[in-house]
């Protein structure tokens, strides 16, 4: 448009609505977050790990969040046992295959069966799986479940 032209008034009215709506855009824009409630409902706690509404996450820096769950967490550490100690010879259990003094045997201290490692025999004292007990013994899950007799 050049100087001598002027524009009517249908066309100001225009364009002044115009720049009102982009106005409006523009300052929609600015505000941050228009979705969240209340805007101290994220934390950063630290680089990796946010703090919304009481749930932690993890930022795993490809694009997701992954929620600390405070029970895994806890179920998560490990029980350590102790080995049972070393039975006096006089109160050792005579294996059962060959009759010799046991001190130590894997299937005494997992099994409470006594057969020293020199006698066990892979075939038999094997493990058979759970479907090999039932369909084998016609045993049904409740048999086979672990409860106080």
């Amino acid at each position: 448009m050049s100087a001598s032209t002027t524009l009517t008034e249908a066309q100001k009215a225009r364009i002044e609505k115009n720049r009102q709506k982009a106005m409006l855009i523009k300052k929609s824009k600015v505000v941050v977050h228009p979705y969240l409630k209340n805007v101290g409902a994220v934390e950063s706690l630290d680089k990796k790990i946010i703090q919304v509404d009481g749930h932690n996450f993890v930022d795993s820096g490809g694009g997701f969040l992954i929620e600390i769950n405070e029970k895994y967490k806890e179920s998560k550490e490990v029980h350590l046992t102790e080995k049972p100690p070393v039975i006096i010879p006089s109160d050792r259990p005579a294996c059962k295959e060959c009759g010799e003094k046991i001190a130590t045997s894997y299937l005494l201290q997992n099994f409470n069966h006594a057969v020293c490692d020199k006698c066990q025999d892979e075939e038999k004292h094997s493990l058979i799986t759970k479907t090999e007990a039932k369909s084998e013994y016609l045993l049904k899950d409740c048999d086979l479940d672990k409860r106080e007799p």
